[in-house]
């Protein structure tokens, strides 16, 4: 009943869509490489147009040279001579393959490295530009490889890719290219929507305006997603709009949407309910856990207070509820942290959700799972989250933990990160040893948004040059914030203005030191 209200939706969207919005992109074929006015991109990627490779290279790859000038003797007898459009279609799956690993490490690598991945991302969109008139060709072959991985940082670098090319027919290309995926591919539409916003193009807004009408779902919430993270009040957050949005059968414009409106942090009172019923909604454990995130960045305690009396939010979003206890919890909740974690095999994401909410007792889960050999990297990271570096030799070594926990003297009620009592500003500190990964920057960020009462968030998806002044910013602010604050508290800004007590005893978490043979979380 689902697949079949949805293919009938989509129809009713599209009956207006007209996919002949772009028109072809004129490809220039008999112009010289130089002449065309091609110049390599610096800081921004620069719109090129496709042309076929300088003529100087012509007879490379059949010119013999003499032998006395080759450390490597080639008989051109026995070797087979690649054809132009073979070696162009190997370059531009080459470039392919690396924008995509390069997008996946800028948001999952130290935020320190992220500019140099970024340089090498523009390199390989000027790669591919002079790969000839066939590149868009060579890249359908690409996307469409039966072989190739899963991977949703392939949406990146075919919307990169081709969003660097000259002509609005790109855009056709890209959307027959995307409009298949399934219903429930968030990574790639918020990779699509990362890539197109990276490359600033005129074409933009109609392009949004275009897709929104499109059959295809993902299309739609590529749409929503990039038009969204406009600055002032974008179109697709109106309430007019959100009430069409909202009520889409197709998870991923659901999510788009709601996605706007944590970004916004506003939700139109009106539309207020229907968010939080898609907290129950059914409709997908993603939907959710946006819905929930939605909420708490816009100020409501409405997913603390779902989640601590209804366990069907937590059945819905799984482990994901680790993050709304890092957002409202305290002690009080240490109860209902631990059956999460115990529930389910660790991971590197429940690790580090275990040190972010700073128990010292905590330290036992962790150690534990510092003995498995998958996780021991994992592991030692988020120990050193909760109890501060030690010598990288010894972060693998269970007994260097304990040693360095009893000189620590840590108290029980007390919250900690790097070993000192949590308090804003440890942020600073955390980006300042440039350990820190855009996609660990964003879990961070949201805990502050929630407890601290909404606070004004850079876009991390964006250049790395753009991103550091704005993070700057907001981390020279945060110091004044957290000197109102007394270090270590679990103080929450919407909890507590709205009211929201604790439910839960505190479970024996008494202020007391923190003992080795008896932690537990």
């Amino acid at each position: 009943h689902t697949a079949a209200l949805r293919e009938a939706y989509n129809a009713c969207v599209g009956a207006v869509y007209a996919t002949d919005w772009c028109e072809v992109g004129n490809v220039i074929g008999n112009q010289s490489w130089l002449a065309s006015g091609f110049r390599a991109s610096r800081r921004r990627p620069r719109i090129q147009q496709l042309l076929p490779p300088p003529a100087d290279d012509d007879g490379a790859f059949v010119r013999a040279e003499a032998r006395t000038s080759r450390l490597v003797q080639v008989d051109f007898s026995v070797a087979r001579t690649l054809e132009h459009h073979e070696v162009a279609e190997r370059a531009v799956h080459s470039c392919l393959d690396d924008i995509s690993m390069l997008s996946r490490h800028r948001l999952d690598r130290r935020m320190d490295e992220s500019g140099n991945e970024e340089q090498r991302i523009l390199r390989l969109g000027d790669a591919f530009t002079v790969a000839g008139a066939d590149a868009p060709s060579h890249l359908r072959a690409w996307w469409w490889d039966d072989t190739a991985s899963s991977d949703p940082y392939r949406g990146f670098a075919v919307g990169y890719a081709l969003s660097v090319c000259s002509g609005a027919g790109i855009f056709r290309i890209l959307g027959a290219l995307i409009q298949d995926l399934p219903a429930d591919a968030h990574a790639e539409v918020e990779a699509v929507a990362d890539a197109l916003e990276l490359v600033s193009r005129p074409e933009h807004q109609a392009l949004i305006q275009h897709w929104q009408r499109a059959p295809s779902p993902v299309l739609r919430a590529v749409a929503i997603e990039l038009g969204g993270r406009r600055l002032g009040k974008p179109p697709e957050l109106e309430p007019l709009a959100l009430c069409q949005w909202l009520v889409d059968p197709n998870p991923c414009v659901v999510v788009s949407a709601l996605r706007g409106l944590a970004r916004a942090q506003h939700i139109p009172p009106e539309l207020a309910p229907a968010v939080e019923q898609l907290l129950l909604g059914g409709v997908s454990g993603r939907v959710s856990f946006e819905a929930a995130r939605c909420l708490a960045l816009c100020g409501s305690a409405a997913p603390y207070l779902v989640l601590r009396s209804d366990g069907r939010l937590l059945d819905a979003i799984g482990e994901r509820a680790l993050e709304l206890l890092l957002w409202f919890g305290d002690l009080n909740d240490a109860g209902l942290f631990s059956h999460i974690l115990q529930s389910r095999p660790p991971t590197a994401y429940t690790l580090e959700c275990a040190a972010l909410f700073g128990i010292p007792e905590s330290y036992a889960y962790l150690l534990h799972a510092l003995e498995q050999e998958d996780l021991e990297d994992d592991a030692a990271n988020a120990l050193q989250v909760l109890l501060g570096p030690i010598h990288e030799d010894l972060a693998k070594i269970p007994s260097a933990w304990k040693r360095h926990l009893r000189q620590l003297n840590l108290q029980s009620g007390v919250r900690y990160r790097w070993g000192r009592p949590w308090q804003p500003s440890c942020l600073t500190s955390e980006v300042q040893r440039a350990e820190l990964s855009r996609r660990g920057l964003g879990m961070r960020l949201d805990e502050l948004c929630v407890r601290l009462g909404g606070i004004a968030v850079p876009s991390l998806s964006d250049w790395d040059d753009v991103l550091k002044p704005a993070l700057g910013d907001l981390l020279s602010g945060l110091g004044n914030v957290g000197s109102k604050l007394r270090p270590g508290d679990y103080y929450c800004h919407t909890r507590q203005r709205h009211g929201t007590p604790s439910s839960a005893s505190p479970t024996g978490l008494t202020p007391k030191p923190a003992g080795v043979s008896s932690a537990r979380i």
